[in-house]
């Protein structure tokens, strides 16, 4: 089934119904054919944004401000251009049609990768491995290895393998967020025009809302998060697994059997039994810790019980997003606020409930 090119056009302005919004979604995920159309559309859309809007003028109107403008009479010019004045004059006007034949005709910088039905996997100038995902493109300027900022233009979803170079980021544009690294491994996926997904593989990268500079979330290693309505979702976590100890069972030891009896002597021979060496104790169970934002950790806490009440806090209790405390979410929680007073002050309001804990106010020690 195909779409009007009509409701396509309203899902790309944003002015399209909910009811037309899912029509879109569901087609768009139908077939790959839907999706390549799709994308053809969103690049010619996305192309199509620096063509400028000319301003509309009342013909009527302006003819009438050029009769009453005709009617004054007025002063008859007087020759007062020297020829210094007109070189001169002559001279500004070449130069601007200079720069203006410069900057109308000067040469496409930007190169643009694009896949098809399969996955398209190609290198930087800077050694940065990128996997195209179907139906998906990425765009970069000729000279990459020359900006200060080395910066990636993604339409669709893409895996971004950086090379390493601390001296120049590594930027990748989608049409919602802009997420910047030094050296790692990451996905965008930005196939949606109203959602993003971003997620790490290795190393940390600061994901930025395009809207608002100051909304950054901040992912490391195993770290995902989602971009929808204008706002970020919560960081997923990876799981931590916890070793358990092997214990050993201490074996008994084997006693010997007597031997036979002489038949000149029928004494029996005792035989004592071989000391056996003392098994080592059974080490205790590590527990791997992880690098958390306090703020995240509090929140998680304040979801994780939402039946009994546990744990509950208030809108001020919040530190600065750039605080962060090592524990291990699969603790109990008991365990996990331990390791939180560690390095601030927690305060509670006992009035509230009993049996639980109603974090009040947080403060850095």
């Amino acid at each position: 089934m195909m779409l009007k090119e009509n409701t396509l056009l309203r899902y790309l302005n944003k002015t399209a119904s909910q009811k037309e919004v899912e029509e879109v979604e569901n087609w768009i995920e139908t077939s790959p054919e839907n999706r390549k159309h799709f994308q053809e559309m969103l690049t010619v859309f996305y192309e199509s944004n620096h063509l400028k809007t000319f301003k509309t003028y009342n013909l009527d109107e302006e003819w009438n401000k050029f009769k009453t403008s005709a009617k004054t009479s007025h002063k008859p010019i007087e020759n007062v251009f020297s020829r210094r004045k007109i070189i001169l004059f002559a001279s500004a006007a070449c130069l601007t049609l200079i720069c203006a034949f410069f900057f109308l005709f000067q040469k496409e910088t930007e190169i643009l990768r694009q896949a098809s039905d399969q996955q398209l996997v190609f290198t930087l100038p800077d050694q940065t491995i990128i996997t195209l995902f179907p139906h998906s493109s990425a765009s970069y300027d000729e000279n990459f290895n020359e900006l200060e900022i080395r910066k990636v233009v993604l339409n669709g979803k893409a895996t971004f393998d950086v090379a390493s170079n601390k001296a120049k980021p590594f930027l990748v544009e989608a049409s919602l967020v802009t997420t910047e690294v030094v050296g790692t491994i990451f996905t965008v996926d930005s196939y949606k025009q109203d959602s993003s997904f971003v997620s790490v593989e290795e190393g940390q990268v600061a994901v930025k809302n395009n809207m608002e500079i100051d909304d950054v979330r901040i992912l490391n290693e195993g770290n995902s998060v989602s971009f929808y309505n204008n706002s970020f979702g919560e960081i997923s976590y990876p799981e931590v697994i916890v070793e358990e100890p092997v214990v050993k069972a201490t074996p008994k030891p084997k006693k010997k059997k007597a031997a036979a009896p002489k038949p000149v002597q029928p004494k029996k021979e005792i035989i004592t039994p071989a000391p056996t060496k003392p098994q080592p104790k059974a080490k205790k169970a590590e527990v791997l810790l992880s690098k958390y934002p306090v703020n995240d950790v509090l929140n998680f806490l304040d979801k994780q019980h939402p039946e009994n009440k546990r744990f509950s806090k208030s809108k001020k209790a919040k530190v600065n997003k750039e605080d962060f405390v090592m524990l291990n979410l699969n603790e109990p929680i008991e365990k996990i606020i331990e390791r939180l007073e560690l390095k601030y002050n927690l305060s509670y309001d006992d009035e509230k409930c009993t049996n639980c804990i109603d974090l009040k106010k947080i403060t850095k020690k």
